[in-house]
């Protein structure tokens, strides 16, 4: 081959490789702004090989390429066909463990994009943990505890986790932003099949017995909290002893015995022995809910006692049957060309009270509105229905001709509940719009959460709304006539609805949205990543 060939030749592989695309940029610290290395980037097309959009955001950046940023921060993908990709950019230690991301588009006029990226350090808690005479404790469970919204209950749930080595120590790490209980977990005993001894009793950081009494750390990015020590305390000295037994007074050795406080939190757990018999020595005294299940959810004994310190507590859990729950869906205001359909939505018993650990428990709806909840186990329930077509939602339940004060069944052992009746209304408005950084900013992360959070609306729910959402678009129907708060968080959010300096926060930075009847509300949700 002649030299001009082969410069003809080199010139036009230049050329080619010229024609690809470019993203690329930097990588750098939120706090400081120092070059963050080995920041693993990676970049997916939004869109398959048959130009169908892949769905999660996950799915988009799993699906492309990788690579890792240089000592300066500096990254490049090369030949980089023109279309719609997401950029994603993830390091230990940072952003609680997850990745930002960011769309990227390329087209044949502007084949190249160059974005900068900032990545924030996680926060993270360390201390020790030490008995009564300053000894460390080797293995002690440490766990990290915000308050959550389950379906609409708030609950206390472990969030991380950690034990401690040899000297004591534990470390919890890339945690997201929030407000926190650090607990140490009781330790226990080894006993015989039907019995628990606890060897030391729960603790709040500081020296709390329950979270009220326990002090709440608050975590922000770039935060390491040192010495974050707890004691273990002495077992409290309230004795449980009972049996479980069936329905027709036979011994359960095949029961399981749960404790619940009055936080709603699990105190103890114990199995039976083969006579039915439990024993749980080492509660601090006070007021608790004991509650037994048989297998496979076959009936459930609640019995709430008081246990006082020294003084044994004899008690005796018989299963109780489930309950049916009939009943119908009615309509306030159906259309007139027409009724609408309800063989999409579904009824759900959502427990009320936290002392009882109930199971959610539902049914689908039949097109005339009707519905049967088989072995509803016996408790307080919020009735709730999910899934009612146009902008339906659920403004009064009645039982018996008579409104139910915030929508709370009782569901007893003295028989089943028939003809409990849902008013669906559905002149319900909706929200819509779009995630972004702040009010009339820059799009928000692509993967999040997007709230509507009452304002004390007389017919709208009392518990926040959540809308998740992939590509920062969401919407939210049937919502009630009424006023909101709207602003988009991550999906690794904990925090305490009730503390009355993040309800003022909301106030000041969420944007508020006025919902009327039949009416669709567009507007943005400033992206909060923490309080």
């Amino acid at each position: 081959m002649s030299k001009t060939a082969t410069l003809l030749m080199l010139i036009s592989l230049t050329l080619s490789s010229a024609r690809g695309g470019q993203v690329s940029g930097v990588v750098v610290a939120a706090q400081g702004g120092e070059p963050l290395a080995s920041v693993e980037m990676t970049l997916g097309s939004v869109n398959d090989e048959n130009g169908r959009q892949r769905g999660p955001i996950r799915g988009m950046l799993n699906s492309g390429q990788a690579v890792r940023t240089a000592l300066d921060g500096r990254f490049v993908f090369d030949n980089v066909e023109p279309g719609e990709y997401v950029l994603g950019a993830t390091k230990a230690g940072y952003e609680a463990g997850g990745r930002i991301a960011r769309r990227v588009v390329l087209t044949d006029s502007q084949p190249t994009a160059r974005l900068s990226l900032s990545l924030r350090r996680s926060p993270s808690i360390e201390g020790r943990v030490l008995d009564a005479d300053g000894d460390p404790v080797a293995e002690a469970r440490v766990e990290l505890r915000a308050w959550a919204m389950s379906e609409t209950r708030r609950t206390l749930r472990a969030v991380r986790a950690a034990r401690t080595d040899d000297r004591g120590q534990y470390r919890l790490d890339s945690l997201p932003p929030g407000a926190y209980y650090v607990y140490l977990n009781p330790q226990t005993l080894g006993m015989r099949q039907g019995g628990v001894l606890y060897e030391t009793s729960g603790v709040y950081y500081p020296q709390g017995a329950t979270p009220a009494e326990g002090a709440q750390v608050r975590l922000g990015w770039d935060r390491t909290l040192e010495g974050v020590d707890l004691v273990a305390g002495e077992p409290g000295g309230a004795v449980a002893a009972g049996t479980a037994l069936h329905e027709d007074g036979t011994p359960c050795p095949e029961c399981s015995v749960v404790v619940f406080g009055v936080d709603g939190l699990p105190a103890a757990s114990t199995r039976m022995a083969d006579t039915g018999r439990f024993a749980i020595y080492g509660l601090p005294s006070g007021e608790y809910a004991f509650t037994a299940r048989g297998p496979r959810g076959s009936g459930l004994a609640i019995e709430k006692v008081y246990l006082p310190d020294e003084r044994p507590v004899e008690m005796t859990l018989r299963l109780a049957p489930g309950q049916q729950v009939s009943g119908f869906v009615s309509i306030e205001n159906a259309e007139e060309d027409g009724e609408l359909p309800l063989d999409r939505a579904t009824l759900r018993l959502l427990p009320a009270d936290p002392m009882a650990g109930g199971i959610p428990t539902g049914a689908r709806v039949s097109a005339d509105g009707t519905f049967t909840i088989e072995q509803a186990p016996q408790g307080l329930y919020r009735a709730l229905a999910f899934g009612l077509p146009a902008n339906g939602y659920v403004r009064r339940v009645l039982y018996g001709g008579v409104e139910l004060e915030g929508g709370m069944v009782r569901v007893t052992p003295n028989g089943p509940i028939t003809g409990l009746q849902l008013v669906a209304s559905f002149d319900g408005g909706a929200v819509q719009g779009t995630a972004v950084e702040s009010k009339g900013g820059e799009p928000a992360p692509p993967d999040g959460i997007a709230i509507l959070l009452p304002q004390q609306t007389e017919g709208a729910s009392d518990t926040p709304s959540m809308a998740g959402y992939q590509s920062g678009d969401f919407r939210f129907g049937g919502v009630a006539p009424g006023e909101y708060l709207l602003f988009s968080v991550p999906r690794s959010f904990a925090w305490d609805w009730s503390d009355p300096a993040l309800l003022a926060e909301l106030r000041r930075r969420a944007t508020k949205v006025k919902v009327k009847a039949g009416e669709t509300v567009t507007a943005e949700a400033p992206y909060l990543p923490g309080p």
